[in-house]
């Protein structure tokens, strides 16, 4: 769109801005909030953008919109992104597999630790199905992915859990899933022994004591991975 002239955007943004309010068709609706976020959620088009979306958000009645909104509101400003996350926490209850994923995506791009009870809660409950599940624990396994290894082993339970009933969308993801959380543990075990040698090397007793206790966490947590690899490995 950079590289059309003003009256052209002004005309395209005319005519997304229709579609997004009027169109019959949820999806046409949720293309045209995605289309503004994407393309006009800046300069002189941010704040009607921005008033769209947050409209979609909290009065439109399709849930794909919604989605498409919510996330949309995430390309703004920092403030855009934080009124995002306090819109989604408003919505984490509702009935709706597709929004769900989508707060979960919107959660492991922009949440924090906070946000992993709801992701696992949502995917343990069922309440996200089909190829929502399959994204929403490919999301909710990057999220965990990203904390510290005392954090990741207190959701171990999570995955242990769907490896007994998870059900045949998540059994396709669950071992590349697990494998993911593995190779990251042994990363972190790896680099644990190394700054655990040279603290030792330079005398540095009492560091060496600490690194030592994360690095018998690290490597319980990727030897009890490990066992549950074997146990789901069968599902690919």
């Amino acid at each position: 769109l950079d590289k059309i002239g003003s009256d052209r955007k002004a005309e395209a943004f005319e005519l997304l801005q229709k579609m997004a309010k009027t169109d019959k068709n949820s999806h046409v609706r949720g293309a045209a909030l995605t289309a503004l976020a994407s393309d006009f959620f800046r300069g002189e088009y941010a704040e009607t953008t921005r008033v769209l979306l947050t409209h979609a958000i909290e009065k439109d009645s399709s849930y794909h919109v919604i989605s498409r909104a919510l996330n949309g509101l995430t390309k703004g400003n920092e403030a855009d992104l934080q009124n995002a996350l306090k819109l989604a926490k408003t919505l984490e209850t509702e009935r709706s597999s597709a929004l769900k994923a989508q707060i979960i995506g919107i959660y492991k791009n922009h949440g924090d630790e906070s946000h992993l009870e709801f992701m696992a809660n949502a995917i343990t409950s069922g309440d996200i199905s089909g190829y929502d599940a399959i994204g929403g624990l490919l999301n909710f396994t990057a999220a965990v992915k990203a904390q510290e290894i005392k954090v990741q082993e207190q959701y171990l339970p999570v995955f242990e859990q769907l490896s007994n009933n998870g059900g045949a969308y998540i059994n396709m993801v669950l071992p590349m899933s697990v494998l993911n959380l593995k190779r990251g543990a042994d990363e972190t075990v790896s680099s644990l022994k190394n700054e655990l040698k040279t603290l030792e090397e330079e005398g540095k007793s009492g560091e060496a004591t600490v690194v030592q206790g994360k690095l018998n966490a690290a490597e319980n947590y990727t030897g009890q991975l490990g066992k549950l690899l074997q146990k789901v490995e069968h599902f690919f």
